[in-house]
């Protein structure tokens, strides 16, 4: 009778266990993925501002090419913003 309760602990507590694992993992990885956009966002926002800060038009076009990559611009997206971009200087 006891050996049969405590092995029922024991379960319920391997249970807990594994629950209380798989949401610490879960909420890892949505720190991870936070933290990740936080540190993106704020590289993002400093190209930004490097393009308004300059008006060298190669070094624009270089700063335009880091935010095609950091924000996966199709190619057509890519033309639509070089045709535009060289139609304005």
């Amino acid at each position: 009778m006891k050996n049969e309760t405590t092995t029922e602990e024991l379960n319920k507590l391997k249970a807990e266990h594994y629950q209380l694992m798989s949401d610490n993992q879960l909420k890892s990885e949505k720190l991870d993925r936070e933290l990740a956009n936080s540190v993106n966002l704020e590289y993002l926002k400093n190209i930004i501002m490097s393009y308004f800060m300059t008006n060298d038009s190669r070094v624009q076009i270089n700063l335009i090419r880091v935010v095609f990559q950091a924000m996966h611009f199709t190619e057509d997206e890519q033309l639509k913003v070089m045709e535009a971009h060289s139609a304005n200087n």
